[in-house]
């Protein structure tokens, strides 16, 4: 015999869960800073300072080398920043607008800060790591864009450098120029979607039953030998009928006399009353014993 035992099993009728759905893209939120500090050094001139002027110089001479650097203070970004771009007005033609780097806040060797106004070629921190961004030829009162995504984290602030290994000099302008044409830290943000609910229906729990043959334990019979009794024969004495001779009494029939009846003469002149028979009785003679 095996036992029958039901167990739920839940399924659920797949119709849908909840779902949430982002309408179509939506353009980055774009924010712009303007620098802070920007200047340029020169190899030929190492203790002067360029802070004051209204241009920047980008040049690869090994005799007189120039870099331009700029610093941002970036805030109010909320969420992961999508892209960074350096913008630099132009000022005249080149065959290399230089290439831009990742360079420290502070003054080389310290912990102050560097500013436009006490930056050198003596004290500039050189530039950091591999090359963010490079740009070729460059057309004078264009802007010209570096991707420095890598460089720009997050809200703080970030100090770059655009450095040239050309001969052929190339120059942007600086904040202390003209608003129109300073220097641009562009950063795009992706806006934080907001999120379409769509309701769509609910799986139902539908409980099936779903048959578990549990085994059960089925006696089996144990044999045990019980001791027949053998039957032990006792003999008894079978009494031998003894033949006693019972007397058969034997019957004796005595014979009866029979008398014929009497016959009536008529005589024709005397009437004579019939004779009257007179039985003698009969000896019974009893059986012998």
């Amino acid at each position: 015999m095996r036992g029958l035992r039901y167990l739920f099993v839940g399924t659920a009728a797949t119709v849908g869960w909840l779902g949430v759905s982002v309408a179509g893209a939506v353009p980055q939120s774009q924010q712009s800073f303007a620098p802070t500090h920007d200047t340029h050094i020169s190899s030929a001139n190492p203790g002067s300072n360029y802070g004051t002027l209204g241009n920047a110089r980008v040049l690869g001479d090994p005799n007189s080398t120039y870099r331009t650097y700029v610093k941002f203070s970036v805030s109010g970004i909320q969420g992961e920043i999508g892209s960074a771009r350096l913008r630099l007005y132009a000022l005249d033609d080149s065959v290399y607008g230089g290439a831009a780097y990742v360079t420290s806040n502070n003054l080389d060797g310290t912990g102050t800060p560097w500013t436009e106004r006490t930056l050198t070629w003596n004290n500039a921190p050189p530039p950091s790591g591999t090359v963010l961004d490079t740009r070729g030829s460059v057309t004078r009162k264009t802007w010209v864009e570096w991707d420095v995504t890598e460089a720009i984290t997050g809200n703080g602030t970030f100090s770059l450098v655009v450095v040239s290994t050309s001969t052929d000099e190339v120059q942007y302008a600086t904040k202390e120029g003209g608003g129109s044409t300073a220097p641009e830290l562009v950063v795009e943000v992706p806006p934080t979607p907001t999120p379409t609910f769509t309701p769509t229906a609910t799986p139902t729990f539908t409980p099936t039953f779903t048959p578990t043959f549990t085994p059960t334990a089925t006696p089996t019979p144990t044999y045990t030998p019980t001791a027949t009794p053998t039957p032990t024969f006792t003999p008894t004495a079978t009494p031998t009928p003894t033949f006693t001779p019972t007397r058969t009494p034997t019957r004796t029939t005595t014979p009866t006399a029979t008398f014929p009846p009497a016959t009536a003469t008529r005589t024709p002149t005397a009437t004579v009353p019939p004779a009257t028979a007179t039985r003698t009785p009969t000896a019974t003679v009893p059986p012998a014993t």
